[in-house]
C-alpha cells in the first residue's frame, strides 16, 4: 500500500504530491514539498520506506512518523486524517460469488491460456502481497531510525574496538600507581604501552548504567567515530561486568588546570597560546554541536577536562562519558547531575535541564578562568565569590583590563584581544540560556576582531549591587575610524569612557 502511495504522489499530478490510503487495518499518509519533481518525490518517499522496512524488530503498536528534509511517511493501525483516501485497498474476492468454472476444451485453452493465467495469478496475487506488506508494516519500528540519538551499528568496527582486560592489565603494570595520570570525575586514569608500543591513556570505571552490553557497545562506537583535532581521540573499550575501560589516545602534555593554575608552570603560556587554547576549545564545541552526526552536550567543560598536545594544541576529553554512563541522553531533563559546581550552567545545576547552552556556560567560564590563570574555586572565601562575580564587578567599572594574569608581560597590542575575549566569556555566563550565544557564534567573534559584540547582560551566580542595576553597558569595537577599545557605561546621564590602545 505504501509503495501505491508513493507512485500516486510523485507522478499523478492532481493530488499535488500528497496521498493517502486505507488498506486492511493500516491507514497511510505521504507528502513531498512541491519543489521536488515527480523522480525525486518518488525517490525521497522510496527510500524512507527502505530504511523503514531496515528495521528488524517489532513495536507493541505502530504508529509511525518517518519525517525528512523533503518528505515524510506516515502510517497507524487507526485512521489519522479526515478526508476520504486517495487509494482504497481492492477488498478480498468472495468466494462465494464466484460461479464454478467449466474446464475449457483444449482449443479454448490454448487461445486464452495467457488472458486466464494473467487474471488467476492477479486474483490470488494481489490479496498475499497486501497481506504481506500489512505484516511488514506491522513489524516496524519508528524509534530508533528517526531518533536523533539513534547509534548506527556496524558489528565489523564495534568488534575492532574490543580490547581484552588481560591487553590492559599487562599495558598498565596491572593498573599500578607508579602509572596513574590522575584521577577524574568518573574515575582514575593510568598511562599504558600496547604490545605495538603505542602510548595510551586508559580511564577505569564504573558503568553505574542500565544500558545492556550492546547498547554499551554502541555508544563506544558512536564516540570513537568522533574524530576531530580538537578533540581527545578514543581508540578502544572493554567491558567487564560493570565496569568499563576506555582506552584513550595519550597526550604528554599536562591538563590545562594544570599549566594554568599552577605558579610554577602558569608562566610558561603567554597570551598568544592562551588564545590559541580558547579557540580551539571554540572549534572542538563547534564540532560536537553541530558538525558530529548527533548532537552532543559535553556536561563537565573544565580546565582538568582540557588537554594540551605537544604544540599546546587544546584537546577536548571526557566527551560523551555522561551520555555513555548514565544512560538518559535522550531526555531534555535528568535527575541525574553529571558535572562540576562551579561550571554548571544554573538551569542544569537546579532543574537538571540539559542543552547546549549549558556547554556555552561552562566555557565562558573557562574562558575567564584562562584570562585571570585563576581558578573559580581560588575566589571561594573572597568578598567576590567567584570568577564571574570579579570579572562583571571589572566589567561595570570598566577596568576589566585588571583581570588579566599578572604573569602575562604588558603588552598594548593584546589589550584588544584579551578585552574582547572577556567580552565573549561574559555573553556565554549570562544567566537566561536563551540570551547565551551558540558555539557558532562564539566562533565568529573570536575569529573576526571586526565583527561587533554584543554587550552582556548580568551573568548567573552574580550579586547585583542596586547602586549599579541601571547601569547600561556597552561594548564596542571600531576598527575603522579609532584604534582604540572603549567599555562604555552610564550613571545618572553622566558618561565615562575607558580607552584602551589596539
Amino acid at each position: 500500500m505504501m509503495e501505491s502511495l508513493a507512485h500516486i504522489a510523485a507522478f499523478n499530478r492532481s493530488v499535488h504530491m500528497f496521498a493517502t490510503g486505507a488498506g486492511t487495518g493500516l491507514y497511510g499518509l505521504v507528502q513531498c514539498t512541491r519543489d521536488l519533481s515527480g523522480e525525486q518525490c518518488y525517490n525521497c518517499l522510496n527510500q524512507t520506506l527502505h530504511d523503514l522496512s531496515a528495521d528488524d524488530q517489532c513495536d507493541e503498536s505502530v504508529q509511525v512518523t518517518a519525517l525528512r528534509g523533503s518528505c515524510i511517511v506516515m502510517y497507524d493501525m487507526k485512521q489519522f486524517f479526515s478526508s476520504d483516501p486517495t487509494w482504497v485497498a481492492p477488498p478480498d474476492p468472495d468466494p462465494t460469488i464466484i460461479p464454478p468454472v467449466k474446464p475449457p476444451s483444449l482449443s479454448e485453452t490454448q487461445r486464452g491460456n495467457g488472458h486466464k493465467t494473467s487474471t488467476i495469478a492477479l486474483g490470488v496475487g494481489l490479496p498475499l502481497v497486501f497481506l504481506a506488506a500489512v505484516i511488514i508494516f506491522i513489524c516496524l519500528r519508528r524509534k530508533n531510525r528517526f531518533n536523533k540519538n539513534r547509534i548506527p551499528v556496524n558489528t565489523k568496527s564495534r568488534n575492532s574496538l574490543l580490547i581484552k582486560f588481560s591487553t590492559l592489565q599487562q599495558a598498565t603494570d596491572n593498573f599500578s600507581d607508579s602509572n596513574k595520570l590522575g584521577e577524574g570525575g568518573f574515575g582514575p586514569v593510568y598511562k599504558g604501552k600496547m604490545p605495538n608500543g603505542q602510548e595510551i591513556a586508559v580511564k577505569r570505571l564504573a558503568t553505574g548504567s542500565d544500558q545492556g552490553l550492546s547498547e554499551l557497545e554502541n555508544e563506544v562506537q558512536f564516540l570513537a567515530e568522533l574524530q576531530h583535532k580538537n578533540l581527545v581521540r578514543l581508540f578502544g573499550v572493554c567491558i567487564e561486568e560493570k565496569e568499563m575501560l576506555l582506552v584513550y589516545e595519550y597526550i604528554r602534555n599536562k591538563s590545562l588546570d594544570t599549566l594554568i593554575f599552577e605558579n610554577s608552570s602558569g608562566r610558561k603560556l603567554n597570551w598568544e597560546q592562551r588564545l590559541k587554547i580558547i579557540k580551539g576549545i571554540s572549534r572542538g564545541l563547534l564540532y560536537l554541536h553541530q558538525d558530529s552526526a548527533i548532537r552532543l552536550v559535553h556536561r563537565d567543560l573544565k580546565a582538568s577536562n582540557i588537554l594540551l598536545d605537544e604544540n599546546m594544541n587544546p584537546k577536548i576529553s571526557d566527551f560523551g562519558l555522561a551520555r555513555l554512563l548514565r544512560g538518559d541522553h535522550t531526555q531534555s531533563k535528568t535527575s541525574k547531575v553529571v558535572g562540576t559546581y562551579g561550571y554548571m550552567a544554573p538551569e542544569y545545576a537546579v532543574h537538571g535541564t540539559i542543552s547546549t547552552k549549558a556547554d556555552i556556560f561552562s566555557f565562558g567560564v573557562l574562558i575567564l578562568e584562562i584570562i585571570a590563570g585563576r581558578s573559580n574555586s581560588s575566589f571561594s572565601g573572597s568578598s567576590e565569590g567567584n570568577i564571574l562575580n570579579y570579572a562583571w564587578e571589572h566589567w561595570t567599572n570598566g577596568t576589566a583590563i585588571e583581570m588579566k594574569d599578572p604573569c602575562l608581560d604588558p603588552d598594548p597590542n593584546t589589550d584588544l584581544e584579551v578585552m574582547r575575549c572577556i567580552n565573549v566569556a561574559l555573553l556565554c555566563a549570562q544567566q537566561r540560556p536563551n540570551e547565551r550565544p551558540n558555539i557558532y557564534s562564539v566562533n565568529l567573534m573570536l575569529t573576526r576582531n571586526r565583527m561587533q559584540i554584543p554587550p552582556p547582560s548580568n551573568p548567573a551566580f552574580v550579586i547585583v549591587n542596586s547602586s549599579v542595576e541601571d547601569r547600561d553597558i556597552e561594548a564596542s569595537y571600531n576598527s575603522t575610524t579609532t584604534s582604540t577599545y572603549s567599555v562604555k557605561y552610564s550613571i545618572n546621564e553622566v558618561s565615562c569612557t575607558e580607552p584602551y590602545p589596539r
